[in-house]
């Protein structure tokens, strides 16, 4: 794997996105099939035009000649990127054409436990993880279905046991990996309000250093539901950091 610590903050870099992953192995009730999944992207758009791993690299290759401040490669959705052998097949001819450059990944960690050797043998360095739910209430409310394995799965009960393998497991590895980790909670006000707290909490006790919370608008069948304001996000942050500051855990 590429040494992290050749990383200069000299200049301000750039991070260039490669749309690769077409389809998706979660049905969420936040979002449609008509944008690009909420779980990879900061203002999601209706979904671009999807390149071939050919022309990705091409369009790589292209960007990073006409501007050198780009020095990391995400590859991301509209779908979700560990889901599709289109990414795995990108990351290939990057390290063939592109060896030298950051390579990033976005995802909803269902995956994540499944293919992260795979991704550490590809040289990834840093991965984002969405990871929005906990308790099989809320699971039930933002999760309609998943497919893992060709098996379409729509049982509550069954979709938290893959996920928490496939999250919980999943971050561990990237940990165990060294890979540089992420993890974003999206806030749904009345829906996953404890599942954030306990997520945190989770996620401190593995050693992630880096969680961030974002609103998002959603659509499908909670596109009506409250959308959490900043102060809502800050009042939320502010909870979560007085609970683990009482359980002993790293404040941050």
């Amino acid at each position: 794997m590429k040494n992290k610590n050749n990383y200069l903050n000299k200049r301000k870099y750039v991070e260039l996105s490669l749309p690769v992953a077409p389809t998706c192995n979660m049905m969420c009730s936040f979002c449609t099939k008509n944008i690009e999944c909420l779980c990879n992207v900061d203002e999601p758009k209706y979904i671009r035009r999807i390149l071939t791993p050919r022309q990705a690299v091409k369009y790589a290759i292209e960007n990073v000649t006409s501007n050198k401040n780009i020095n990391t490669i995400l590859i991301n959705g509209p779908g979700e990127p560990l889901a599709n052998l289109q990414t795995f097949e990108v990351l290939r001819r990057l390290n063939k054409f592109l060896p030298t450059y950051f390579y990033s990944i976005s995802s909803n960690g269902l995956d994540l436990y499944d293919k992260i050797d795979l991704l550490a043998e590809l040289n990834v360095n840093s991965i984002l993880v969405s990871f929005n739910a906990i308790y099989n209430e809320t699971i039930s409310v933002l999760y309609s279905r998943i497919i893992k394995n060709n098996e379409i799965i729509n049982d509550s009960i069954k979709i938290k046991e893959e996920l928490m393998k496939g999250q919980i497991e999943g971050i561990k590895k990237c940990i165990d990996y060294g890979i540089k980790l992420k993890v974003r909670c999206m806030f749904f006000p009345g829906i996953n309000d404890n599942d954030i707290i306990s997520i945190t909490s989770i996620c401190k006790q593995l050693g992630v250093e880096d969680i961030e919370y974002i609103s998002c608008y959603p659509s499908g069948k909670l596109k009506n539901i409250h959308i959490p304001t900043l102060k809502d996000l800050e009042d939320k942050k502010e909870e979560v950091s007085r609970l683990l500051k009482s359980l002993g855990e790293e404040n941050f």
